[in-house]
């Protein structure tokens, strides 16, 4: 599944052969009929699903949820639409599946769901007992171990059975009925997927049933003190554990909601870092489900130190009646606790330590590589293109134009702390920064010098007189010893400002390098980068021009270019914006009318993209909806999406 075009391209539709089951605590399972694959959801997941019903794809389906202001967190919303996509309950041509013919079991008797409940806790009770009073006392002899393994045998299939027919009884599918031969437990086993459609008692009968035979073999041999009670009674012991089906239905039963598909084995990419996994973990495993699963991991602890202790001969009383064994305990616990403090923080740490070192250590090799300058007089094949594929502007070129462009440059190098531009000086042709770094600095009319940007490998020195003659030339200054690819202003006018027309030139060699060197984009493909650039027109306000007043629609995604904003409140400072800060993305995503006056305070030069096109822009590149949902959430103080109510709708 290629996850990019799913989420981009694609035309995706819901599937007719879908089945809804009965909610537990507002959860639900979707079942695609024809291949017998469930989905767990939610009510609002579900919306999000019924929009499907008329074929679209994935961005227009999010971009009218933000019109609507019904959309999901984005991470759980692109969770959703694969997840969807792989159960076949959202599909498209060639992701229809041939329907499945597995085996059923077709013949059983009616057994209801209270019946089998109420032998499970009978069972269960008289193996709490049978380990309280009659522990085993010995390991079993030879007859005694091969009765016990027929019997944990019998009851495994005799579990799937009964459990089969409490499901055929609510009216639920069994499928996928076979004998498994090949195993060190020849048993008798039941597809039981189908009890997530059903009621919570029917679900939990049907998930204590595959073990209640064995409890109660294992409670029937401890309370005759058979030998052959051992066997059974540790297979009953491995089926009791405290992440086990049954136990997990009865925290379920009684109060805990089950978990949404899209909370746990992530597929979407960007879910699967470690922050987003250990939120999802916080989020689920509350205080309720904590205390739950301790309550029974230390009764799961008491019956298999029992049975230890029983079997081995050890007398438990006089053992835990000593001083010394609660010392060595508390020992061992704080042990035990210490060391898996020790080992989560030491993990945690290794993977901030890995990733920020791992950019540390990419952003100083390429930092030094710049000082690395190479000494042949002209670059290979090899290079030129990857220097041009570098370059959004001459990236746009069509294969004709790159080589006849790439016919026409030439080579040059500059030593570091090296003037290229200055206020007074062109150079006369553009450069093409092949290896290397520079910066830009604007002079103010005081003569103060401020740097505007740091010019970096694909960027362009020198085209402003032809692409932007209306602003003031700023300066450019090698930081690193440069290696450019030169083209004379009449190639450059001839080769690409014809081909592709000035404005699109002044946007995609100015504006798209003054964008990707903002943190907002840092994380962004160049394409993305690229294509933002490609809407953007740049405007410029005035000294005391309201470029957004209270109560507007949001029609416009600002960037700053150069100059200055003031946010204000009912006249009341509320921030300053300067070169590179940016605003209006909350107001549009939310689709909610502003709450601050924008004022320019200086002639400020501004990158503004309309409602439309920036919509369009972020939902068909998910990265840059998943970084602007984390920006506009830190401002709010809390998550953008799902929308809150108390915004006003526009």
């Amino acid at each position: 599944m290629d996850e990019n075009f799913l989420l981009t391209l694609e035309t995706l539709s819901l599937n007719r052969e879908i089945t809804r089951g009965a909610s537990a605590r507002g959860v639900f399972a979707i079942k695609q009929r024809h291949s017998g694959t469930y989905l767990n959801v939610n009510e609002e997941q579900l919306s999000t699903l019924e929009a499907f019903r008329s074929p679209q794809t994935v961005p227009q389906m999010l971009s009218r949820a933000i019109h609507r202001r019904s959309c999901l967190e984005l991470s759980e919303f692109y969770e959703l639409i694969l997840k969807a996509h792989r159960a076949g309950v959202l599909t498209n041509e060639g992701s229809l599946r041939a329907p499945s013919a597995p085996s059923a079991l077709r013949r059983g008797f009616p057994f209801p769901g209270s019946l089998a409940i109420v032998w499970a806790s009978v069972a269960l009770a008289g193996l709490v007992g049978g380990i309280a009073v009659r522990p085993p006392q010995a390991l079993p002899g030879i007859v005694g171990a091969v009765i016990g393994w027929a019997l944990l045998c019998v009851a495994l299939s005799a579990g799937h059975f009964f459990a089969a027919m409490v499901l055929r009884t609510a009216g639920a599918q069994v499928l996928r009925a076979r004998f498994i031969w090949a195993s060190p437990l020849p048993r008798f086993v039941a597809d039981l997927s189908d009890a997530c459609m059903q009621p919570l008692k029917m679900r939990l009968a049907a998930a204590l049933m595959p073990s209640t035979p064995l409890i109660s073999a294992a409670a029937v041999g401890l309370a005759l003190s058979a030998d052959w009670a051992f066997v059974p009674l540790i297979g009953a012991l491995v089926l009791l554990n405290p992440r086990g089906p049954a136990i997990e239905a009865l925290r379920l039963f009684f109060g805990q909601a089950p978990r949404l598909d899209t909370d746990h084995e992530f597929i979407f990419s960007s879910n699967r870092w470690p922050r987003r996994r250990l939120r999802a973990f916080l989020r689920f495993d509350d205080a309720v489900s904590t205390a739950w699963h301790l309550g029974c991991s230390l009764v799961w602890i008491w019956m298999a130190i029992r049975v230890i202790y029983s079997t081995a001969g050890v007398p438990l009383h006089d053992t835990w009646g000593r001083p010394v064994f609660w010392q060595g305990v508390a020992a061992v616990v704080i042990g035990g606790v210490g060391l898996a403090g020790f080992i989560i923080l030491t993990t945690l740490a290794a993977i901030a330590v890995r990733r920020r070192g791992a950019r540390i250590f990419a952003q100083t090799r390429r930092r030094a590589r710049r000082w690395r300058a190479p000494s042949a007089s002209v670059l290979g094949e090899a290079e030129l293109h990857q220097t041009m594929g570098l370059s959004p502007l001459f990236r746009t070129l069509d294969p004709i134009a790159q080589a006849a462009v790439a016919d026409n440059f030439d080579l040059a190098r500059h030593k570091a702390w090296t003037t290229l531009v200055t206020t007074q000086r062109s150079p006369g042709h553009v450069l093409l920064i092949a290896k290397g770094s520079a910066a830009a600095y604007r002079r103010h009319a005081d003569g103060r010098k401020e740097k505007i940007q740091t010019l970096i490998e694909g960027d362009l020195i020198g085209a402003q007189p032809l692409v932007d003659p209306d602003q003031p030339i700023f300066e450019v200054e090698s930081r690193t010893p440069l290696v450019a690819l030169t083209l004379s202003y009449e190639d450059f006018e001839n080769g690409v400002i014809k081909r592709l027309g000035r404005e699109r030139t002044h946007r995609l060699a100015h504006a798209c390098s003054f964008l990707r060197s903002l943190p907002l984009c840092s994380g962004w493909h160049l394409t993305s980068v690229t294509r933002l650039a490609d809407l953007a027109e740049a405007r410029v306000f005035e000294v005391g021009s309201r470029v957004v007043g209270f109560g507007d629609e949001p029609w416009t995604f600002h960037v700053i270019w150069e100059g200055q904003f003031e946010l204000k409140r009912n006249g009341r400072l509320i921030k300053r914006l300067g070169s590179g800060d940016f605003f209006g993305e909350t107001d549009l995503l939310q689709n909610s009318a502003s709450n601050v006056d924008v004022i320019a305070t200086q002639k400020t030069r501004a990158l503004c993209v309309p409602r439309t096109e920036f919509l369009r822009f972020v939902t068909h590149n998910h990265r840059v909806a998943l970084s602007l949902e984390r920006i506009a959430s830190e401002r709010l103080g809390h998550a953008l999406f799902p929308l809150q109510a108390s915004f006003e709708v526009r």
